[in-house]
């Protein structure tokens, strides 16, 4: 029998493991394997980077043998019932996964390639193994877990958000956040991509949810320290100009109008905010201008280019894109490509409010029709829709929607398990909201994560791949089952 408290801090340490762990892929550690027989050999040729982000990766696997071996002292405890539902869709994962051998797919990746799809499924493993092991041993546990949840939350968006700001001032040819090229040498942190804004827009809104909500017990004096967060959040969100960043940013606002008791009170509370937000954002915009104004010659301008920007830009981005690293592209306002007057309804919709979603979604189905009961395995999406581009990149585009990325790589036991387990928790969650002593703050920010994410999982791939989306989920299922 393992000793309690040493059970307690190792769910702590893992849970801020798998944090750590975001942005690893298996090629951080599978790279030993490739290149030279000698693995040792391998070992000698790595940098810090590169040992930062072997730790990371092989990190997961690590955690979730122990935390198997771990479960096994309270395997007479029950397994929640959404829980169990997602472990049937990692394991259906896999299975469809080693079947995906025997398919075209297989033609487009070596060896490595094909092991290394199963990583994200041991990731979310992983997770879900530390989870229910922190649910055994009491509720406490769980609620460090999402303070650390919360931490990392902040980190992320704090560290990137300077990052993609500082850039977007002091490159002259930026004017648009949104339009940020992502094809400079410094973006990227432990030699990954940093987020784009998309990705770092879902998780500054996530922050924004939990923040509008969270009322403590000395409310006087975080009321100004509330203010502040929501400022620079709700800024961040306008700036970035996603779609799906606005909307909800949007609706938000309305909800938590709706839901408050004093309608004045929080009117009052939103238009400061709004206020503040707007002074901020301005107040971005008025220092990249007088930048901007400062680096008026055109050389002047090529030379900070040239320093910031990797001397292989214009080769590196696509032909497409190549405006991006002209002067006086863009205005700070997203543009949409509407010049054309022929632009058809569905064209528009494809493009403009769906990015190109129409067209994956389609390619997807299409694919999943000739093999409907098994799939191709995960991450066949990145790997079967992009074989054009396999060879530039090992992983590239999304299918971006969680239930087609289901039925692609699971085929449709994948794809019932998915609908199930929503089913299931929406049904939950309106038996929990009936209870009115039960609507409490706490509750009010699960419901609203849990309404989040299951508008993203219509745009993105979100739940159905380890990542923020999935580990919040796991965080909202408790607060509504606590409670």
């Amino acid at each position: 029998m393992i000793n309690q408290k040493i059970i307690f801090y190792y769910v702590i340490f893992s849970w801020i493991g798998l944090w750590a762990s975001l942005g690893s892929n298996p090629y951080d550690f599978l790279f030993i394997f490739e290149k030279e027989k000698n693995i040792l050999l391998n070992f000698n040729n790595m940098d810090f980077t590169k040992i930062i982000n072997f730790i990371r990766s092989i990190f997961i696997p690590i955690s979730l043998l122990i935390s198997l071996v771990i479960l096994i002292q309270f395997r007479k405890k029950k397994i929640d019932k959404l829980i169990f539902i997602l472990v049937l869709i990692q394991i259906s994962q896999i299975f469809s996964t080693f079947l995906s051998g025997q398919t075209r797919i297989s033609e487009l990746e070596n060896t490595i390639d094909h092991i290394g799809r199963y990583y994200w499924i041991i990731c979310t493993l992983s997770l879900l193994a530390v989870y229910q092991i922190s649910c055994k041993i009491g509720e406490d546990s769980n609620k460090i877990i999402f303070k650390i949840s919360i931490f990392f939350l902040i980190l992320i968006t704090f560290f990137f958000s300077y990052k993609i700001l500082a850039d977007f001032i002091f490159l002259p040819s930026q004017k648009s956040v949104y339009h940020l090229s992502v094809f400079r040498e410094n973006a990227f942190f432990l030699s990954h991509d940093i987020p784009r804004v998309t990705g770092l827009s879902r998780t500054i809104i996530f922050l924004y949810i939990f923040t509008i909500f969270y009322k403590s017990n000395f409310e006087v004096y975080n009321k100004y320290i509330k203010y502040l967060f929501l400022t620079i959040l709700g800024s961040l969100i306008i700036l970035f100009q996603t779609k799906f960043g606005i909307i909800s940013f949007i609706l938000i606002n309305i909800i938590f109008f709706f839901i408050s008791k004093n309608k004045l009170k929080s009117i009052k509370f939103i238009l400061i905010l709004l206020i503040f937000q707007f002074f901020l954002i301005f107040s971005v915009l008025g220092v990249k201008f007088l930048y901007n104004k400062y680096v008026t010659d055109y050389y002047q301008i090529q030379k900070i280019e040239k320093y910031v920007l990797d001397k292989n830009i214009i080769e590196r981005i696509p032909e497409a894109n190549k405006s991006q690293a002209t002067v006086d592209e863009y205005n700070f306002m997203r543009k949409y490509n509407l010049d054309r007057k022929d632009f058809s309804f569905k064209e528009y919709l494809d493009k403009i409010i769906l990015s190109g979603r129409i067209r994956l979604w389609g390619e997807a189905i299409e694919f999943s029709l000739e093999r409907p009961f098994f799939g191709y395995g995960s991450m066949s999406d990145r790997v079967f829709l992009n074989e054009s581009k396999l060879y530039n990149k090992r992983f590239v585009e999304p299918v971006s929607n969680s239930y087609i990325y289901a039925f692609l790589s699971g085929g449709i036991p994948s794809l019932f398990l998915i609908l199930y387990f929503w089913s299931t928790l929406l049904y939950r969650n309106i038996l929990s909201f009936q209870r009115k002593a039960a609507f409490t703050n706490e509750n009010k920010i699960g419901y609203m994560l849990i309404l989040f994410i299951l508008l993203r999982t219509l745009i993105e791939n979100s739940m159905m791949i380890f990542g923020i989306d999935f580990i919040l989920l796991i965080h909202a299922m408790t607060i509504i089952k606590n409670k």
